[in-house]
């Protein structure tokens, strides 16, 4: 556990950071509503507020990835990306509907741990390396497209 982390507290690093500040500000939503999760499990006996937070959650994290879809899509490794996002979101589902049909505390730490996990491990692991490699493709692009010296002949 990092020295910015309490046992149940989420904290987006500069070291998650992608170079790219839309991307980082929605990376640290994200960790703010994982927390908002973790907050709000003691109070699971209130069914919809966990319900509510998860839906925004899913609403967000969607935006989160089309976002991301618009920078990298047509980066090289982009397809199995996007396979990884469709995949957390399909676990993050199953996990959302076994709550629903069985609420149970428990259960809801299990989703914060994977959350908080998979986000941390997905940015270090595939974010980062992505927009490295688009900030190299868009370096290259603008240099292309200046003339050499900054002359317009």
């Amino acid at each position: 556990m990092s020295v910015h982390e309490a046992p149940g507290l989420y904290c987006w690093l500069p070291e998650y950071s992608v170079g790219h500040d839309v991307v980082d500000k929605q990376h640290q939503q994200i960790f703010t509503m994982i927390n908002e999760l973790h907050t709000a499990i003691p109070l699971h006996e209130e069914i919809t507020i966990i319900k509510k937070v998860l839906e925004e959650m899913a609403d967000y994290i969607e935006y989160h990835f089309d976002t991301e879809k618009s920078y990298l899509q047509e980066m090289p490794e982009f397809a199995g990306h996007e396979k990884l996002h469709w995949e957390f979101t399909q676990k993050t589902l199953q996990f959302a509907t076994e709550y629903y049909r069985h609420p149970r505390k428990e259960l809801l730490y299990d989703i914060v741990s994977f959350l908080a996990y998979w986000l941390k491990d997905h940015i270090k692991r595939i974010d980062i390396e992505q927009f490295r490699l688009y900030h190299q493709r868009q370096g290259a692009t603008n240099q292309d497209a200046s003339p050499p010296n900054g002359s317009m002949n």
